[in-house]
């Protein structure tokens, strides 16, 4: 899936694979609470865990957390 196709896809709220619908895994959570911890830009890492986030509740993430091609 092109960066153009995910955006799109998140802005239209576009379930890709109701098979891999699911809440963010706790390793996205914990990444980005070090993130922040250790220097990072909390404003940049709330609005990429919210984009993450999205991505998971549409379906757009394997098993693995990898962003599946689109089901054209």
């Amino acid at each position: 899936m092109s960066f153009e196709e995910f955006l799109k896809r998140i802005e239209k709220n576009e379930v890709v694979d109701p098979g891999n619908v699911r809440p963010l895994s706790q390793r996205e959570y914990q990444d980005k609470l070090i993130n922040i911890q250790y220097g990072g830009n909390s404003k940049f890492q709330n609005q990429e865990y919210a984009f993450i986030e999205r991505a998971y509740s549409l379906g757009m993430l394997d098993r693995n957390g990898v962003l599946i091609n689109s089901k054209a």
